[in-house]
């Protein structure tokens, strides 16, 4: 974990992703939640100053409350639920086959 931040971002991200020399966070709901709140936003947000992230993704299969989504609107944090998570996660299995094929591809790291 050296090198990817404090443990501020430890409990707030799941992920660290490091793509060209920048860093992003990702923050995973659960699934059983219908939607997720402002708090999960907040605490991404805070995590990603703590390491000096470029960005960050909160995921859910569910949806966001409107505070939420107000928030992160004014934060470098991008939200993806529902069936665009779907879609995401499929485009990200395509961008998979391309690596292993050549092209280059994001490092990955487990916070918790």
């Amino acid at each position: 974990m050296a090198g990817f931040g404090t443990r501020a971002a430890f409990g707030a991200a799941d992920l660290a992703l490091l793509k060209s020399g920048e860093r992003f966070l990702v923050h995973c709901r659960h699934w059983r939640k219908q939607e997720i709140g402002i708090l999960a936003v907040r605490e991404l947000n805070t995590a990603l100053a703590a390491v000096g992230a470029h960005g960050g993704y909160v995921l859910t299969a569910g949806g966001f409350t409107r505070e939420a989504c107000e928030f992160a609107g004014a934060t470098p944090i991008e939200l993806i639920g529902g069936d665009r998570l779907i879609a995401w996660l499929r485009a990200g299995g395509r961008r998979e086959r391309q690596a292993r094929a050549g092209e280059a591809s994001p490092a990955v790291a487990k916070i918790a």
